[in-house]
């Protein structure tokens, strides 16, 4: 079974081997996961579908670095508005009490990244 799925990923700007897009085998190349999975929204067009819409249509610089993985290179800015455009500013409860718990938890952790760093947004088959 295919899990389709959605994070914010490390892009170790400041390491001595950076993650990059051009680079990689295929096998493996992918940002490290550094927050929880999205969770899935109430209708319409999942994350991992948009975030793969946004690497591949080049909305922001961004490629396929893995055989199931899309790579959209952001700010902790357009990682806010992503999350404004899937799950609304005052979004409606999602369908289990858990993805609520959830989707705040994710909110939080955006509100804390570093507003000076790039980081990744993650669409993954697994």
């Amino acid at each position: 079974m295919t899990f389709y799925e959605a994070y914010i990923g490390d892009l170790k700007e400041d390491a001595d081997e950076p993650f990059t897009l051009e680079e990689g085998d295929w096998n493996g190349h992918f940002p490290d996961r550094i927050s929880e999975l999205f969770p899935p929204e109430r209708s319409g067009e999942s994350p991992f579908s948009r975030i793969m819409g946004l690497a591949f249509q080049k909305t922001y610089k961004g490629a396929q670095t893995d055989w199931g993985t899309w790579v959209a290179v952001v700010s902790k800015q357009d990682i806010t508005a992503f999350l404004s455009e899937v799950y609304g500013d005052e979004p409606v409860p999602l369908h289990m009490e858990h993805l609520n718990k959830q989707l705040a938890e994710l909110r939080e952790f955006v509100a804390g990244l570093d507003d000076s760093k790039r980081y990744a947004l993650v669409a993954q088959e697994s």
